[in-house]
C-alpha cells in the first residue's frame, strides 16, 4: 500500500511539474519583446560614478485631427491603448482598397477590446471630409464606436506625422500641393507611444503577423 501511496505522489509531483514548465514557458513566450523602432537620442546617467548610457525611444507627437464624425480627436483617444495607425484616402483605387480590408479584419479581431483602436488618416485632406470619411465607415459597417477613427485635417500636418511622426516614408516633401504620400504600411505603436512593428497592410500573412505581434504587445502591458 504504501508503495502505491508513493508512486500516486510521485505520479502526481511529475504532472504538475510538467505543468508548470509548459505554463512558464508559454508565459515567457507570450512576454517575448517586441522591437522598438526610431530613437530620438541617448541619454548617459553616473550612477555612483558610474555612466549609464539609456536609449531613448522614438515617441509619437501629440496630435490633434477631426474624426469621421466632425469631433475634434488628440493623442488622448490612444490613453492605455495600443493601436495600429495607416494612411489611405477614400477614392484610391489601388492598394487602399486591400489596406481597407485587412484593416477591417483587425477591426472585427478587435473590436471588443478596449485596449485597441486603429487610426486612419487620409493623405487626401481635401477630398476627404468628415462627411466623405463617415460614408465610407458606413460602408465598411465601421461607423458605430470609437474603436476605428478615420482622421482628417491640414495636409501639412497629416504628411508630417506620416513622415516624422510615423516614419512611414522616406520621401522628402513639405505637405504642398505637389506633394503626395502613398504608403501601404501599418504602424504598430504601444501604450508608451513607442513605434513596434510595421507591416504591408495589403498582404494577409502580414497583418495576421500584425495581429500576433499585438496579442503579444497586450500580454506586455497587461
Amino acid at each position: 500500500m504504501n508503495k502505491i501511496i508513493i508512486t500516486f505522489f510521485i505520479f502526481v509531483l511529475a504532472l504538475s511539474g510538467t505543468y508548470f514548465y509548459i505554463n512558464s514557458k508559454n508565459k515567457t513566450k507570450a512576454k517575448s519583446t517586441l522591437p522598438y523602432y526610431g530613437f530620438d537620442r541617448f541619454d548617459t546617467t553616473f550612477i555612483n560614478g558610474n555612466s549609464k548610457i539609456d536609449t531613448i525611444y522614438h515617441k509619437i507627437k501629440s496630435f490633434s485631427f477631426v474624426n469621421q464624425n466632425s469631433d475634434t480627436v488628440s493623442e488622448i483617444i490612444t490613453k492605455d491603448k495600443i493601436y495600429v495607425a495607416d494612411f489611405f484616402f477614400v477614392n484610391c483605387p489601388g492598394i487602399c482598397v486591400k489596406m481597407t480590408a485587412q484593416m477591417k479584419r483587425v477591426f472585427d479581431a478587435y473590436r471588443y477590446n478596449n485596449n485597441v483602436i486603429l487610426l486612419s488618416h487620409t493623405v487626401n485632406p481635401e477630398a476627404d471630409s468628415p462627411k466623405v470619411l463617415l460614408e465610407y465607415a458606413k460602408k465598411q459597417g465601421v461607423a458605430k464606436g470609437n474603436n476605428w477613427q478615420f482622421l482628417t485635417g491640414s495636409k501639412v500636418v497629416l504628411y508630417d506625422m506620416a513622415r516624422n511622426g510615423y516614419y512611414v516614408t522616406a520621401t522628402q516633401g513639405d505637405g504642398g500641393e505637389d506633394d503626395f504620400v502613398h504608403t501601404e504600411k501599418f504602424v504598430l505603436v504601444d501604450k508608451q507611444k513607442n513605434i513596434r512593428g510595421y507591416y504591408d497592410g495589403t498582404i494577409e500573412d502580414e497583418v495576421n503577423k500584425l495581429m500576433f505581434d499585438m496579442d503579444k504587445l497586450l500580454s506586455e502591458n497587461l
